[in-house]
Formats: structure tokens, sequence, C-alpha cells
């Protein structure tokens, strides 16, 4: 151990208060999103801005890298336990990434992020592109630069998905996702082709936004997101932020459409879970933080698809909606519910898309990505090569941009880089399911008794727990044995669908 090392000490210290600072941004982020008065924009703007450079002047200070020179030049380094190695290395390459960075461009991407969100706000309100478009391509240069100061010697978007997914390249990622895409095309096809097509229209039937946040209640308590520790909002866009004693989450309510907000809130409530059950032994720790958005997608969707679109989750949570409901759904069975939560069908919006469909959405969006840092396409080219693309892979034609390329508040937010990650979780579910189906074979019947502990729990120890003690790749083959593979996922969605179709 070199826990008791002086120097060691002071760097963790250090580490400590980066994560207290960048948990106050994060939350003034989240007031942003929710609770802001509308014509604080400029405002807030300045304020993020002057967080985000006060983060970044302490995160390249000097002394920091004074203190892991000298740590890791200690003869007692080498006693050093994982856990303490995994501290260096993670504050090490955040510290050589950031001191590359100019302290005016962390300024400037600061800035731009909330005029960015609030012009695709009112473009996405409005289903003008062009009010968006001046913004967004503000944000796409921005981001190029801050790709070129990190790695000049790399492709832009090889260094900006490290960011979210350390370790793994974008040629890696396309090597999973062919397969991916070639597996589930024929699965598509057959659901498409089927002649199981029940009326799925009951799913449009109001319901007061009163009573779907009773029913949010619901879902939070029964996958055991601690809402003495966070809380559920309202905002345009769903999303889940915070860390610890302080996760916050957000749904967005449809009168009509009660299935949206119930996938939604599992969805966030399954990012929430994993940000709460970090070890508390690692907290203010750079190893007590989760592992990568890839490793946060697999949990949202593990626990809203294949709990939440699982028959045996309907077989206990059907009763339960419709005595919230007051009888809304009381017509309603197992099949037709089991049916309708697993309906494959073309969607524009990738929110709200089906199981199977899903990663084709990312697919798209990753595809999109290369071409604007390749710089194959400009912020002008963009809602044409989108709409073409949602032609092409889902027969759809858009009718207005904010069904289309403005659907989405990634870009505006200038995470060029993060959507991979929502498919590379579907991945690392199909093999997270193998594995804990051979060690808690029992987890479904619990489910449909309403018990989410068996899960819950195999989900803390074998991986909430092991926080950010390796890189993704790392973790799943730990976990599973196996590097990453898309066939186990396609092998569970095949298996599904067809006692489904039929």
């Amino acid at each position: 151990m070199i826990a008791m090392i002086d120097d060691y000490k002071k760097l963790i210290g250090r580490a400590k208060e980066l994560m207290v600072w960048s948990g106050t941004s994060s939350i003034i982020g989240w007031d942003f999103e929710t609770y802001m008065p509308k014509g604080g924009t400029e405002q807030r703007s300045m304020q993020m801005a002057a967080l985000e450079q006060l983060i970044h002047e302490k995160t390249i200070d000097p002394e920091i890298g004074r203190l892991l020179g000298s740590v890791k030049a200690s003869p007692k380094f080498k006693d050093a336990t994982d856990a303490e190695r995994r501290n260096v290395h993670l504050i090490q390459k955040a510290y050589d990434e950031q001191t590359k960075l100019p302290a005016d461009l962390v300024e400037k991407i600061a800035r731009q992020y909330a005029i960015s969100v609030d012009a695709w706000k009112r473009a996405k309100a409005a289903k003008d592109f062009s009010i968006f478009k001046p913004e967004l391509e503000k944000t796409i240069g921005l981001i190029k630069q801050k790709a070129r100061h990190l790695d000049p010697n790399k492709p832009a978007y090889d260094v900006l998905v490290d960011l979210f997914e350390p370790g793994i390249t974008v040629s890696q990622i396309a090597s999973v996702f062919e397969p991916l895409k070639k597996g589930l095309i024929p699965i598509i096809k057959r659901c498409l082709d089927s002649k199981n097509k029940p009326d799925l229209s009951f799913l449009n039937r109001p319901v007061p936004i009163d009573v779907q946040r009773r029913i949010s209640d619901k879902l939070m308590a029964f996958v055991r997101y601690d809402t003495t520790h966070g809380r559920l909002d309202e905002t345009e866009h769903p999303f889940t932020t915070g860390m610890y004693d302080d996760v916050r989450i957000c749904t967005h309510y449809h009168e009509k459409n009660v299935m949206s907000s119930l996938y939604a809130v599992l969805h966030e409530a399954g990012h929430g879970l994993y940000e709460q059950n970090v070890p508390v032994r690692w907290r203010w720790q750079p190893v007590g933080t989760t592992c990568s958005m890839g490793i946060h997608e697999s949990q949202s969707r593990l626990v809203e698809n294949i709990v939440g679109r699982s028959r045996a989750f309907w077989q206990w949570f059907l009763p339960e909606l419709k005595a919230i409901t007051g009888g809304v759904f009381a017509d309603v069975d197992l099949d037709l519910m089991e049916r309708a939560a697993n309906d494959v069908k073309p969607s524009k919006i990738r929110i709200e898309a089906d199981e199977v469909t899903y990663s084709l959405h990312v697919v798209l969006r990753f595809e999109m990505e290369q071409l604007i840092m390749e710089e194959r396409a400009t912020a002008s080219e963009l809602p044409q090569i989108w709409n073409e693309k949602m032609d092409k892979y889902f027969g759809l034609e858009i009718e207005h941009d904010s069904e289309g390329v403005m659907q989405d508040t990634h870009w505006a937010s200038g995470l060029f880089g993060y959507f991979p990650d929502y498919a590379l979780g579907n991945v690392y579910d199909g093999m997270f399911l193998d594995k804990m189906a051979e060690d808690v074979p029992d987890w479904v019947h619990a489910v449909a008794r309403g018990e989410f502990g068996p899960v819950h729990d195999w989900l803390r120890a074998n991986v909430h727990e092991k926080g950010n003690l390796m890189d993704s790749v790392d973790l799943v083959k730990a976990v599973t044995g196996k590097p990453a593979d898309a066939a186990p996922f396609v092998r569970y969605l095949d298996r599904k669908m067809a006692k489904i179709y039929n």
C-alpha cells in the first residue's frame, strides 16, 4: 500500500477537490435543464464557463504533475494496490489531457454549450433547423479544436470516442457494430413480416401526468433507486446527473404515451443505480467513479429492456399499472402487453425506438459523426444526410428536422463520440445476461414476483462495486471471461422475438 505516502495523500486530496467542483458543475447543469428561468441562458452560460475554467485551472496545476512524478518515483510504488495504481493512472490521464487544452478553449466550449443547447431547444420547438445551425457549426468547430489539442496525431473521432469509452477505437467499434447490424436486420424483417399484429392503439389512451408520476414512483421503488439520495424531475430530454449521495434523474411525460416515460424512468434509474452503488470505500477517488459511458448505458438498458420489457416484469407490473391508472388498461391482458412492450416497428425517434431497431439508430449517428469529424459533411448537409439514412435503414420519411437531425441534445451539448456507447451498452448487456442467467438462474421468477433484488445484487457485485478499477473492455472480460462480442445480444433478441412473434 502507498496510501501513507504523503504525496499520494496530497494527490488524492487534489482529486477529491476536483470531483467536488465537477459535481457542483453538474448540478448547475441540471438546473439549466430543469428549473432555470427561460431568460437566464446568457447569465448561466457565463457561470458555467467560469466554473469550467476554474476546474480546468485546478486540473492542470503543475503541483499535480509534481505529485504524480513523486509518487511514481517512490520505491514504495511497487507495493501499490490495484486501486492505488488505477488512481494514479486516471489522475495522470486527466492531467495529460487537460494540460493540452488551452484555458480559453475550455471556457469557450462551456459557454457555447449553454448557448447551443438553448438554440437547439428553440429550433426544435419551432421545427426550424436554421435557428440551430449557426450554433451547431460553432460547437463542431470548437470540438474539432479540442480533439486536435488532445492528440494531433490521431483522427479527431478516435480522440473523442476515447473520452467516453477509454481504450477503444473507431475501427474496434465498427468491428463490433458490423456483425450487430447484420444480426439485427433479419430479426427485424421476421418481426415485420409476422402476422401477429394485434391492435396496439390502447397505448395511446390518455393517462394524466399526475398519474404517470405515481407510476414513476412505483418503478423507482421497484428497482431500488434511492430517492433519499436522488430525485426525479421533468425536462425536454431525459438524463441522469450527479454522484454518490445526490444522483438526479429526469423524464418527460406525454399524456397519450404512458410507455415513453415509463421506460425513460427505468432507463434513467438504471443509470442512477450505478452512480449510487459505487463502493463507499472509494468515494472521492478516481477509482470511485463509474467505468465508462458504454458500461453506464449497459446498466440503464439492462434495467429498461432486459428486465423492463420481459414477460416476467409485466406479470408483476400489469396489475399494478391497472390499479394506478384506475382501469384505463383494464381490458389488456399479459400477452397483449408483452407484445406491446416489444413491438418492433421502425421509429423516427431514437429514445422511443424498440429494443431491436434501437441499435440501428446508433449506427446511423455513429456514421454521421464520422462524416462530421472527418470533414466529409457540413452542418448544412446534415439534415439531408440524416433523412437519406432514415429512409435507407428504416424506410421512414422525415417530415421536419425536429423529428430528424434535431431530435437529440447530444450534438448541441458537444457530446460527439458519446452515441456509440448506447449500442456498445446493448452488446455488453447480451454478455452480462448470459453470465447473470448462469449465476442467478431464478432472476426471472423473482422479477415476476415484483422482486428486483437478485438482479440488483448481481449488478452491484459484478459491475457497480468495480467502480473505475479497469477500462470497459477489461471489465467485460473480467465479468464474462470473453472480449466484447455482439453475438450474445443478437441471440437474446432472436430467442425473445421468436416467442413473442410466433
